[in-house]
This record gives structure tokens, C-alpha cells and sequence, in this order.
């Protein structure tokens, strides 16, 4: 380092006294020239003298001209007030560092707290959100319930209903087959008194054969006692096929056992119309 000293400036430092109170010339290694070196280093690199002039030194050798013709207390008073400064400047740049960082972190906590709040309004209009969707589901449910309830009701009515219209027909059925009973009979009589008057006419001779027993009354008869077997099979199949009409889950189901029901209906009237 001893390039950046002039030539003047070294012997000038080689005549100060070392720290000891030596009288012997110092070298280029003594702490004083050390000082200086430093001290024409750090200006170097700031490119500013304390003539205020930047670039390169002024004086012909790279010295600062207020070091040459100075007393050893001037040079130490200098040296001193260098090193104040930089300290002074360390403890500025510090702070100021200190204070960048400072403000970065409140900058990052401030983000920081704008992200939770949006967070926390997001939160809140989810949780909005999802109270209406409980709500509006609980009224579904109960809608559904009802629509289910009022199924089952008129699906118990339409049964009564059609139990009530089944037993009308069977007791039509039982009515006009009484009827028609009692008509035949009646038909025989008129055959039997007729056919009796006639036998009693001159000559003995009947004017009309001799009809024989009415069919109705002789089919009946021969019915009498099958007919209550015959309904109360018919009357147990028809259940049977309206309770699986009943469970049928689909619609071919209930078609297919519902035809199955008609046909036993209708198979159940005829025994009692005939």
C-alpha cells in the first residue's frame, strides 16, 4: 500500500515519533503510517477529498494537502476526528438499516393483517352461506315429508274407496242373482199350474208337454254347495294380487298385477250373477 503515499508525505511520517516516544525514524509498518494509509484509502474509494474534489488526489504525489507542514498533535487530532466520523457513520447506517428493516416487517405485518381480514370476511360470508343452505335444506325436507304424507293419505283413500265400490258390486251381484232366483221360481210355478189345468181338461189330455224342472233351479242346486268354496278362493287370489299391486315398485308392475286383479274381480261378480 505504501504506492498510494507520495514521497514527501512518507518522509514527513518517518520523522514523527512511534507511540513509545522512540526517536527513531519509523517505517512504512509503524502504526502512523498505518493510519494514513487507511484514512488515504477510505477517501480514495469514496472519490471525494476534503478539498472537494472527487477523482484522483490533487497534489502531485496522491497526498491530502492539509496533512503536509501538520504538527504530530494535528495529525493525531485528525486521525481522531476520522475515526469518530466513521464510527458515527457506522452507528447512522446501522440505525438506518435498522429502521428499513423495521419498516419492511410493519409493511409485511400490514399485508399480513389485510390478508386475515379478508380471510375473516370470506370466512363470515361462507358461514352465511352455508346457514342459509341448512336452512333452505330443512325446508326441503320437511316439504318432501309432506308431499310423502299426503301421498300416503290419498293413496288410503283411493283404497277405502275402491274397497267400498268393490263391496257395492258384490252386493248388486248378490241382489240381481236373488232376483233372478225368484224369477225362475216364479216362471216355474206359472209352468207347474198351467200344465196342471191342462191335465184336467175333457178327454185327459194335456194340450202342452210336460215341461220339465226349470235349468236355473236345477243348475243352482247342483251349485249350492261349490259356490261358497269357489268365491272365498277367488275373494283370497284378488287379495293376494292387490297386495303385490300394492308393492309394486314400478309402473309395469302395477300394470301387470292389476290386470291380474280385474280378471279376478270380474271372474269373483260373475259367480255371484250366476
Amino acid at each position: 500500500m505504501s504506492k498510494y503515499l507520495g514521497k514527501r508525505q512518507l518522509e514527513y511520517f518517518s520523522s514523527i515519533p512511534d507511540s513509545n516516544g522512540n526517536d527513531d525514524p519509523p517505517t512504512t509498518d509503524s502504526p502512523s503510517v498505518k493510519r494514513a494509509k487507511r484514512i488515504q484509502k477510505s477517501e480514495r474509494k469514496k472519490g471525494k477529498h476534503d478539498d472537494g474534489s472527487t477523482g484522483k488526489m490533487n497534489d502531485a504525489n496522491n497526498t491530502s494537502p492539509h496533512l503536509l507542514g501538520s504538527t504530530p498533535a494535528e495529525i493525531h487530532a485528525y486521525l481522531m476526528k476520522k475515526i469518530e466520523e466513521g464510527k458515527q457513520h457506522t452507528a447512522v447506517k446501522k440505525s438506518g438499516d435498522h429502521d428499513e428493516t423495521m419498516n419492511g416487517q410493519n409493511s409485511n405485518l400490514q399485508e399480513i393483517n389485510k390478508s386475515l381480514k379478508l380471510l375473516d370476511e370470506k370466512a363470515n360470508k361462507a358461514n352465511t352461506v352455508a346457514l342459509m343452505f341448512s336452512s333452505n335444506l330443512a325446508d326441503f325436507k320437511r316439504d318432501i315429508l309432506a308431499v310423502e304424507e299426503r301421498s300416503q293419505r290419498n293413496e288410503a283413500r283411493a283404497a277405502i274407496r275402491h274397497q267400498i265400490l268393490f263391496a257395492a258390486l258384490k252386493k248388486i251381484s248378490r241382489d240381481v242373482n236373488q232376483i233372478k232366483a225368484a224369477n225362475a221360481v216364479v216362471s216355474y210355478s206359472k209352468d207347474s199350474d198351467a200344465d196342471a189345468a191342462a191335465a184336467g181338461t175333457p178327454g185327459g189330455e194335456t194340450p202342452h208337454p210336460k215341461r220339465p224342472k226349470s235349468p236355473v233351479l236345477a243348475k243352482r242346486k247342483s251349485m249350492s254347495l261349490s259356490d261358497p268354496t269357489a268365491r272365498s278362493t277367488m275373494e283370497r287370489l284378488l287379495a293376494q294380487y292387490m297386495e303385490k299391486m300394492d308393492q309394486a315398485a314400478t309402473v309395469d308392475e302395477v300394470r301387470e298385477t292389476g290386470k291380474l286383479c280385474i280378471k279376478y274381480a270380474v271372474d269373483l261378480i260373475k259367480t255371484y250373477l250366476d
